[in-house]
């Protein structure tokens, strides 16, 4: 279960980066425009922040809907450990931001005319 979980967060992670990679023209436009780079980020992180927030809570009612069905297949913690659940969705939370971040301080720091000619 452990394995399935660790892909899980390394898939969402690869994920969030690359749609905000995808990014990078707009934010450079944004930038070249005169957009402020702290402006940028945060409307990239908020945006980020709202795909991971629905995220979890779909999971959430996932794993509520799921419970009984996955009791059986944990080994030393149960289906309705808060700790565990609290751990498990911060730790996704804080890497799908981070996922957001790293990509939007790049893209915000490169020149825009040559990440505008690059594409």
């Amino acid at each position: 279960m452990l394995l399935v979980t660790d892909y899980t967060r390394a898939l969402a992670a690869i994920g969030v980066a690359y749609a905000v990679a995808m990014r990078r023209r707009e934010l450079c436009i944004r930038v070249a425009l005169g957009a402020k780079p702290r402006d940028t980020l945060e409307l990239v992180l908020r945006h980020g922040g709202r795909l991971v927030g629905w995220g979890l809570l779909i999971g959430l009612a996932g794993r509520f809907a799921t419970a009984r069905a996955i009791q059986s297949m944990l080994y030393g913690t149960s289906a309705h450990d808060p700790l565990t659940l609290t751990a498990t969705m911060l730790l996704l939370a804080a890497v799908s931001l981070l996922a957001c971040w790293l990509p939007a301080q790049r893209a915000i720091k490169a020149d825009p005319i040559v990440a505008l000619r690059a594409e």
